[in-house]
């Protein structure tokens, strides 16, 4: 699981991504200090998330703190899936995507990208959203 600062400004900035999630136990998110937490419901410090917000009742503040999901490898594939394409034929189009130069990169994706996590994502967001990532945000394609 990518845990670093790119993967966590790649999420942060992707409201596309953001929206969709509904948090299940065992999501990670990064809080408003960028430190990683996985969410087990129920558990001390877990507190309740609600549209990307984490809420903490107390007797007599209730904190709330904006959070950052995180997708894990296997949820980044099910957001990749296209109805009525089988998975085979998905992760085939993102090796081929991987091998080809990033957006006005000059390097193929998988040499700008660090992890699987970052690789999958940017796929994802070029795909369906037509968006690519400079280092520092998305843009349009």
């Amino acid at each position: 699981m990518d845990k670093g600062r790119q993967y966590i400004q790649m999420c942060k900035r992707s409201k596309e991504i953001q929206s969709i999630w509904t948090p299940k136990a065992g999501d990670f998110y990064a809080n408003s200090d960028n430190t990683v937490l996985c969410w087990i419901p129920g558990a001390p410090q877990s507190g309740i998330i609600k549209n990307g917000f984490k809420i903490e009742p107390g007797a007599k503040i209730t904190r709330i703190d904006p959070l950052v999901w995180l997708p894990k490898l296997d949820q980044l594939i099910e957001i990749s899936q296209v109805p009525g394409t089988n998975f085979r034929d998905i992760t085939f189009v993102f090796y081929e995507w991987v091998k080809r130069p990033y957006a006005q990169k000059k390097q193929a994706a998988n040499l700008f990208f660090s992890s699987l996590e970052q690789l999958w994502f940017a796929f994802i967001m070029t795909r369906k959203f037509s968006k690519a990532w400079t280092g520092e945000g998305w843009v349009n394609l």
